[in-house]
C-alpha cells in the first residue's frame, strides 16, 4: 500500500478507517476491531486481532472446499533435520 511522503501505514489504515473505507481494509484482512488496537498504539494486539481475522478467513475458506479444519490457529513446526 503506498502512501504520501510523512504518512505511515498506521496512519493510512487509521485514515481509511475513518473514511469509512472499510472495503480496503476487508482485502488486506484489517478489522475494524484491530484499527482500534493502532489507535491505541497497542501493537502487539493489532497484530493479533489480524492473525485471528486471517485465521478465521482461512479456516471459513478450507470449510467451503467440504475439508476439516484444524480446531487450533497455529500448528506445530516441522522439524527440518537438513
Amino acid at each position: 500500500m503506498t502512501t504520501p511522503p510523512g504518512v505511515s501505514i498506521r496512519q493510512a489504515l487509521i485514515r481509511l478507517a475513518e473514511d469509512g473505507r472499510t472495503d480496503i481494509l476487508d482485502s488486506h484482512g484489517v478489522s475494524l476491531a484491530s484499527i482500534e488496537h493502532l489507535k491505541a498504539d497497542e501493537f502487539t494486539d493489532f497484530i493479533l486481532a489480524r492473525q485471528h481475522e486471517l485465521a478465521a478467513r482461512e479456516r471459513k475458506f478450507i470449510e467451503s472446499l467440504g475439508i476439516k479444519s484444524a480446531d487450533k490457529e497455529v500448528g506445530e513446526a516441522d522439524i527440518d533435520t537438513e
